[in-house]
């Protein structure tokens, strides 16, 4: 195994890891509101398109993008999982709806609005 690819699965470990700790904090803070507005949900939404964009420009590479985004869907189906004392980290009403909803949007936009990076072509 070439260092490329310990350097690739590296960094790929890390993006999943990164997004698994997004979809931890992501899932307790989303409830926060300001003057009744959720900017909780929506700043799930921003900080996800961030995310994925900086990955994906980083890396010039559309999978390196996603990678975080499993992490995140990862972490947040466990903590939709109920407890056996019937608490849930993500509720069953419109805020943790929007949450998921705003989250995973967020990731497929900063995945598809990335720029086509083409390899092996010059000039």
């Amino acid at each position: 195994m070439s260092w490329s690819s310990v350097v690739a699965v590296a960094l790929g470990v890390l993006l999943v890891l990164l997004g698994a700790v997004l979809g931890v904090l992501e899932s307790f803070l989303y409830p926060l509101r300001v003057a009744g507005l959720p900017v909780g949900v929506i700043g799930a939404g921003v900080v996800n398109l961030a995310v994925a964009q900086g990955a994906g420009r980083l890396t010039m590479s559309r999978p390196y993008a996603l990678a975080p985004a499993l992490g995140w869907l990862f972490a947040v189906l466990v903590l939709t999982l109920g407890r056996p004392e019937g608490d849930f980290a993500i509720t069953g009403d419109w805020i943790g709806y929007g949450y998921l909803a705003s989250a995973a949007a967020g990731f497929v936009l900063g995945v598809v609005l990335l720029p086509w990076y083409r390899t092996g072509e010059t000039g």
